[in-house]
């Protein structure tokens, strides 16, 4: 049956994060002098009703990540990570949730 309206939404995430700024970096690609290389590692939670548990393939789902970044300038980001996660849903919906994500974010 209907439960109705979603009552309460939830999450939070944990992130440690090296980074790197030396000579080294600055001789990849692109790389102006303010490049750096970073190495993360994040924990996240979300819950997007907390009325039910699996109430959708995103509800009640936790996660790593292990990504790295590659900053060739302080504004343009490209980054490469994996998650490994899982949610409160049922079978297969619940269980792949793992990704594998190439992102490349810049601004002018």
């Amino acid at each position: 049956g209907n439960l109705g309206p979603i009552r309460g939404l939830h999450g939070w995430y944990a992130q440690l994060l090296h980074r790197w700024s030396d000579p080294w970096v600055r001789a990849l690609p692109f790389a102006e002098k303010d490049a750096s290389v970073a190495l993360i590692l994040r924990r996240d939670s979300t819950d997007l009703d907390d009325r039910v548990h699996g109430a959708s393939p995103e509800d009640d789902e936790r996660g790593w990540t292990i990504g790295v970044t590659y900053r060739p300038t302080s504004r343009t980001a490209i980054k490469i990570a994996y998650t490994i996660a899982s949610s409160g849903a049922p079978g297969s919906l619940g269980s792949d949730r793992n990704l594998f994500a190439v992102e490349f974010a810049t601004y002018f």
